[in-house]
């Protein structure tokens, strides 16, 4: 029947969001945060949808575990410091992904653009327990499926090295 196939899904499904190049400027006027926000709000939509399909028994009803963030949070050059880590992420995450998506984990790796700036100031902004990220100098993030059926392991390298060798 539908409903066992459904049922089915939801115990061996694995959704998370995959997301890049989402790190506007810090200007508030920046032309891309309005595309920011309706790629948010998309987010939010598909999340909700899931969440409510689940508590409805439609469709998998299966929930986004987490974010996986590759590269380019920080538009043009990066940050400067922890500090303006903290005011752009301020500006550029927390006021424009909803409460729901910034509860998830979120995994993040640099970007080119990242690593034209302070990657230490990045590497600890991220470690700061009042958010919900997950950056390191390389790590690995590994989930499985509800019934343990679906594996996923994702390896964050650290791009800060490779890119400086570019550079150089």
């Amino acid at each position: 029947s539908s409903s066992s196939s459904s049922s089915s899904l939801s115990r061996t499904e694995l959704r998370f969001f995959v997301l890049g190049d989402w790190g506007a400027g810090p200007e508030t006027n920046d032309p891309m945060r309005d595309a920011q926000l309706r790629v948010a709000r998309a987010m939010q939509s598909v999340a909700a949808t899931a969440h409510r399909e689940g508590r409805e028994g439609k469709g998998s009803g299966s929930a986004h575990r987490f974010v996986l963030s590759v590269g380019d949070q920080a538009y043009e050059a990066g940050v400067a410091s922890l500090p303006d880590a903290q005011l752009r992420f301020a500006r550029t995450w927390r006021d424009v992904y909803g409460v729901g998506l910034r509860a998830l984990p979120w995994y993040s790796t640099l970007g080119n653009h990242d690593c034209a700036g302070n990657v230490s100031a990045a590497y600890a902004f991220a470690a700061e327990p009042s958010n919900s990220w997950r950056m390191e100098p390389g790590y690995t993030v590994e989930h499985a499926s509800p019934d343990g059926s679906a594996a996923l392991a994702v390896v964050v390298a650290r791009l800060d090295a490779l890119v400086e060798g570019v550079r150089k």
